[in-house]
């Protein structure tokens, strides 16, 4: 059954006067083809045509049968049959009828009409959504948001029959948007080159669940020079979350951050970008949990620009980074970084001091895994700390982790663990080829690097070095602990540029222990630290005779990184040092230690200058009585 609610029961004139003999016709929907009402909800009893008011310009209850129309028109007239209203496309309410959601206030506020009444408010197709993957859904998605900003019920985008094509969306303020599982939302033609697909630009408390969803811009449409078409732009916005969602060749980055403050991201995905998964270039309370991965990331050859995961990169030092932590990065095959902290733009100005929190970063095929560069000031400093828990790398064009110019006086880095299977697997001939590469040049003095753990391993013959260390001008306070190293064609550690300069103003502490690699010598040799202080325990193996080491200007490696000696032969070895250098126990300068027990060890390492003379520090690892301080 169905009562005909009339807008206007009681009816009166313009002077106030109850309009007696008022009539009522009753049509189908958009004819004038009349239809029976009724006086009783059995439809029993049939109404005159036209229903005529009563005594005091009322109505009697009228009912319609939506069984027979779901749908009417009612034209309501004077006694005299002057027109004084129409309504059309009424829908019947009833068992078996459409429902009817009238406008609400939101969207009369908004000046949203809606074109499908049947649809609950907030429902995209209330507002003309299609989703045929040809038709442009732009006009229904903003009108919406507009209805559903401030409203007290979600936005609701269905699952299409095809995929949603819109413009660049802006997206309001005060919203909670749905997203059905298995939706896609592609760019229409025509983007520009600085348009976002969901432009969050200035919004607050906005909450989207994205179910997957897969938000794609037009690879096609990408010029040489393209990179900020945006698949989310999260601009100046506050109090935002955004779950599961998935962007497809964003012709700029994934996810374009600056000046976010509290922003949530749960398990983000990219894949085909240009640029970028995700850019940081100003955050305040950044949450990225669950997994965010990055996948074949293409890089813009005009600019120079690789394709990485997520790029940590201030724009100037007004720029910071505080208060981000993400779980989990993993991400293969794009053709930059899979994780890049770059703050060059930090060294002029008076930045903050950086927080950034990665739990683990898993990468495979991309050029490196992580790379840390450029994190100094010209003068000051700033401080913080930049905390990586692990590092899994597997297959790296390159290094699988790079380190360069991490000021001391910068904010501190903390790796926990490295493990690196197959890197350089693109790798050139050059010394740099190596799982960790550590380099200190002349912007700065390096400093403030502990790894706790690092294991290298490969398999094919393009890794040089497990860790390579350039020198420059010296370190404080780096620590690395190198726990494995397997495949190494040169050697498993290299302190390249280590003169004596260098390595007497630095505080390095290569950790080695740990490795048993030999390498045998069999004839008299001056040392290297670039060649020889590599992680292995050097001995006599095959040796006939006396072999005289040699500890020169050449083999000074930073103090606290021992070269270590084990006697295998049964014939003595000599360790000396040049003129004017004196090992701590001798008699004097340039004398040496010898040892020909099989199976005794010492370490030697540099302790540092005083007076003009080089002072080194021997430590017997077996029994003191088999050497000889002469």
């Amino acid at each position: 059954m169905s009562l005909v609610t009339l807008p206007r029961q009681f009816l009166v004139d313009s002077s106030g006067a109850p309009r007696v003999g008022a009539k009522l016709y009753a049509y189908q929907a958009g004819t004038t083809t009349p239809i029976t009402t009724y006086t009783t909800t059995d439809y029993a009893i049939a109404h005159a045509h036209p229903v005529v008011s009563l005594a005091g310009g009322l109505f009697p209850a009228v009912y319609v049968n939506p069984g027979v129309n779901e749908t009417y028109k009612i034209v309501v007239t004077d006694s005299a049959d002057v027109t004084l209203y129409t309504e059309d496309n009424i829908p019947a309410r009833g068992p078996s009828a459409t429902p009817r959601y009238d406008q609400t206030p939101a969207e009369q506020s908004a000046g949203v009409t809606p074109s499908d009444y049947s649809k609950e408010p907030g429902h995209l197709f209330r507002y003309g959504g299609i989703g045929n993957g040809t038709a442009d859904d732009t006009t229904a998605f903003s009108s919406c948001l507009l209805a559903c900003s401030g409203a007290p019920y979600l936005m609701h985008v269905p699952k299409p029959a095809s995929k949603y094509k819109v413009d660049s969306l802006a997206i309001p303020s005060n919203l909670s948007m749905y997203i059905e599982g298995g939706t896609e939302i592609e760019a229409n033609e025509g983007f520009t080159s600085l348009q976002r697909l969901f432009d969050l630009d200035g919004s607050s408390n906005v909450r989207i669940e994205c179910n997957g969803a897969i938000f794609r811009l037009l690879i096609s449409e990408y010029g040489a020079t393209d990179e900020h078409r945006h698949a989310f732009g999260l601009t100046d916005c506050t109090n935002v979350h955004i779950s599961d969602p998935v962007v497809e060749d964003a012709g700029g980055d994934g996810y374009y951050i600056n000046g976010a403050v509290n922003l949530r991201l749960d398990s983000p995905k990219s894949s085909g970008h240009r640029r970028n998964g995700i850019s940081f270039i100003k955050a305040d309370g950044v949450k990225i949990t669950g997994i965010a991965e990055f996948n074949n990331g293409l890089g813009i050859a005009a600019l120079d620009v690789a394709g990485l995961g997520i790029d940590f990169e201030p724009n100037s030092a007004a720029d910071s980074l505080k208060n981000i932590t993400i779980e989990t990065v993993k991400g293969h095959g794009n053709a930059g970084r899979l994780v890049s902290i770059y703050l060059d733009d930090y060294k002029t100005g008076s930045p903050e001091d950086v927080q950034i929190t990665i739990g683990r970063i898993i990468s495979r095929d991309n050029e490196m895994a992580l790379r840390v560069r450029h994190v100094f000031l010209n003068s000051g400093s700033y401080g913080g700390y930049i905390d990586i828990g692990e590092v899994v790398s597997l297959d790296e064009r390159e290094n699988a982790v790079f380190i360069q110019d991490k000021a001391s006086n910068g904010p501190f880095l903390h790796i926990g663990k490295i493990t690196a299977v197959n890197p350089c697997t693109g790798a050139s001939v050059t010394a740099e080829v190596s799982g960790l590469h550590v380099s200190d040049t002349s912007n700065c003095t390096s400093g403030g690097i502990h790894i706790d753990s690092v294991s290298v391993k490969a398999t094919h013959t393009d890794m040089d070095w497990g860790v390579y260390v350039d020198m420059g001008q010296g370190f404080s306070d780096t620590r690395i602990g190198v726990s494995n190293v397997e495949g190494a064609q040169v050697a498993p550690i290299r302190f390249n540029n280590a003169g004596a300069a260098s390595a007497d103003a630095s505080n390095i502490i290569v950790d080695y222990s740990k490795l048993r690699g030999e390498l045998a010598l069999t004839a008299n040799t001056t040392l290297t630290a670039e060649a020889h202080n590599g992680g292995r325990i050097i001995t006599n193996t095959g040796a006939t005779g006396t072999i005289l080491l040699t500890l020169s200007t050449t083999s000074i490696s930073p103090k606290g990184n021992p070269y270590r000696f084990r006697v295998t032969a049964a014939q003595q070895i000599t360790i000396d040092v040049s003129s004017g250098d004196r090992i701590l126990g001798t008699s004097a300068d340039g004398q040496t230690i010898t040892c020909s027990t099989v199976g005794e060890e010492c370490e030697l390492h540099f302790v540092g200058s005083i007076g003009g003379v080089r002072y080194w520090q021997a430590r017997i690892l077996g029994s003191p009585s088999n050497w000889t301080f002469n």
